[in-house]
């Protein structure tokens, strides 16, 4: 394939590289290596020659030293691990490493081994350098503490939705075939595409809708998109926060967030804000660990993960504009939580005998909760259940309650 082309439009959202000219991806492109590894291959070790008294009053040859290869995500998942081979976080398609990580504070070796198939591009160290070399913002993300690089991005003054560089759209209408739109989608490098009827959105198509909605169902690419969209789908203003945009991300689920404007022929689509465009201004960690537990695959690995919660938090009260956002995000970390072990129980003990609903209440329902809190919960069944269902859903809410006291949210003593 054509490196430049192809990569290049890629590259542009990727965080930190999508700050650098055109000219420097140009020049990653044409130097990227890539490798398609399987699950379970050991993809190095990383960091374990740092220097951490190298710091901004250090000279520039030092700092290079430092610098060593990046590896991009392209597909797939990789798996950071310390040195006693316990995971400290898990990086997916978009994201970097390679470079200095700091967990708990500190910047530390690990090693990588992929915890999916993966298709990884390397750059050299050789070319990351260079880059260095000839942008000191890039040098001063790769080698700055997590704090430094939020400060300097706090420095650019993004507040609003509106403020984020929204890329212009590409669009569709209704009425258009889903073939012709997933080559649309692969053709302008998008992994969203907003369904547009006479100016007005109606709908939006995501990887995760053509996957889900298509591939698995086996239909007919020839069928009109507004089939398989997803319809009315939620929105942001120009004028909302990055937090509120932040929370209603974590709240939904999703990945892609159209941002409409009032204007004198009614509301226009300007732009989608990302994920990505969020993980440029805010320390990545809420949506990371939001996604991770969702991921998790046992439920010693929820709590696990769930026990950062605190921690983030508190850091996170530091960065946000409205700090009463912390509450909102606490209790959706909460509810992945939840959700999550829900799966894994229906998972062990099979699928429920009838309909149910699990209910949350107190300060996780107001979407209000402190850095720790105790577990209110409700079951609300179908019907009234029978010996066998009953003691199903005894087991069932057991596994659920006793998971999330493992995370820290422990019972009410009332």
């Amino acid at each position: 394939m054509n490196m430049p082309s192809d990569i290049v439009p890629y590259l542009q959202q990727v965080p930190p590289l999508d700050q650098l000219p055109l000219a420097a991806l140009e020049l990653v492109a044409k130097n990227i290596q890539v490798s398609y590894h399987v699950r379970g291959d050991a993809l190095g070790k990383f960091n374990t020659q740092h220097n951490t008294q190298a710091t901004a009053s250090s000279n520039n040859s030092d700092k290079l030293e430092q610098v060593q290869e990046l590896l991009l995500i392209r597909s797939g998942a990789v798996a950071l691990h310390q040195s006693g081979g316990a995971i400290l976080e898990q990086r997916s398609e978009g994201e970097l490493f390679g470079h200095g990580i700091h967990f708990d504070g500190q910047q530390r070796a690990y090693s990588a081994l992929t915890a999916e198939d993966a298709l990884i591009w390397l750059i050299p160290t050789s070319t990351v350098r260079q880059l260095c070399q000839q942008h000191s913002g890039f040098q001063d993300w790769l080698l700055g503490a997590p704090g430094d690089r939020l400060h300097a991005q706090a420095d650019a003054v993004v507040r609003n939705v509106g403020d984020l560089p929204l890329r212009q759209p590409v669009t569709a209408p209704p009425q258009l075939s889903i073939q012709a739109c997933a080559q649309q989608m692969n053709q302008h490098r998008v992994s969203s595409l907003p369904i547009l009827d006479d100016r007005k959105l109606v709908g939006i198509l995501t990887d995760r809708d053509l996957r889900a909605r298509v591939v698995a169902c086996g239909i007919d690419l020839n069928t009109a998109v507004s089939e398989v969209m997803t319809p009315k789908p939620v929105t942001a203003h120009p004028e909302d926060s990055v937090d509120d945009a932040l929370v209603v991300l974590l709240r939904h689920g999703i990945h892609h967030l159209p941002v409409v404007a009032d204007t004198e022929q009614g509301e226009e689509l300007h732009g989608i804000v990302t994920a990505g465009d969020l993980l440029r201004i805010h320390s990545p960690h809420p949506l990371r660990l939001v996604r991770d537990i969702s991921k998790a695959t046992h439920a010693t690995e929820v709590a696990r993960l769930a026990r950062q919660g605190p921690e983030l938090l508190a850091k996170l009260a530091g960065e946000l504009k409205d700090v009463s956002q912390i509450g909102r995000i606490a209790g959706l970390i909460t509810d992945a939580c939840t959700k999550r072990f829900i799966q894994l129980a229906e998972k062990s003990l099979g699928p429920a005998p009838m309909a149910y609903t699990w209910l949350a209440f107190g300060s996780q329902a107001r979407l209000e909760q402190g850095l720790v809190s105790d577990q209110d919960n409700g079951l609300l069944l179908a019907e009234k259940p029978n010996t066998e269902a009953a003691e199903y859903f005894e087991q069932f809410t057991k596994q659920v309650c006793d998971g999330l006291a493992e995370c820290g949210y422990t019972y009410c003593k009332g």
